[in-house]
């Protein structure tokens, strides 16, 4: 019964994992008594990601007979590459509407080109959905949001790479390669 846990926040853990590896993270959901949009924001990957790579977010916005629901994406943490303003390097719209009555999910999407990331930073992106107030019969509800935390990778650094022996023949010589001292 949700009833109960009206007023309260609750921690929910989630745990990935395959094989030997795993991955976690968290959410905090605030239990309300006023209905609110329903929204998703994930990844389809797990782990840190490339700053040369583009980064999508895939967001979700379920339609709903209470009335139309505006969608805006938001960068709350982290500076992207030169200064660049997030508005405008995004390759995708920052806003959306699902009309009143909608009945599908409205897949909207956040895609970030390369290069507008920064190496080893965290950026938290937000899909906030609300109710058109406009569109709404009866007592206003309140909105819903998604966060979604992202660590970029860089190149690893501070490594050595020594191979033994320095010289010898093709396909006669065996050599060993051995790495130490990487930091990634």
């Amino acid at each position: 019964d949700v009833a109960q846990y009206v007023g309260c926040r609750v921690n929910i853990v989630i745990t990935a994992s395959k094989g030997a590896r795993e991955a976690q993270d968290f959410c905090f959901i605030d239990v309300g008594n006023a209905e609110a949009p329903g929204v998703h924001a994930y990844r389809e990957t797990v782990g840190s990601v490339s700053t040369d790579r583009k980064l999508v977010i895939r967001g979700e916005i379920e339609g709903s007979s209470v009335g139309a629901i505006d969608g805006q994406w938001a960068l709350l943490e982290g500076d992207l590459a030169d200064g660049q303003d997030f508005a405008t390097v995004a390759s995708t719209a920052l806003s959306a509407t699902v009309p009143k009555d909608s009945a599908s999910t409205r897949y909207f999407d956040l895609v970030l080109p390369a290069g507008v990331l920064v190496e080893k930073a965290v950026y938290t992106f937000r899909l906030v959905a609300s109710f058109d107030e406009r569109t709404v019969d009866g007592t206003l509800v309140g909105p819903s949001y998604a966060d979604i935390s992202v660590t970029t990778n860089a190149p690893p650094f501070n490594g050595q790479l020594s191979v033994s022996p320095e010289v010898g023949t093709i396909f006669d010589t065996p050599f060993q390669l051995a790495t130490f001292g990487w930091v990634d």
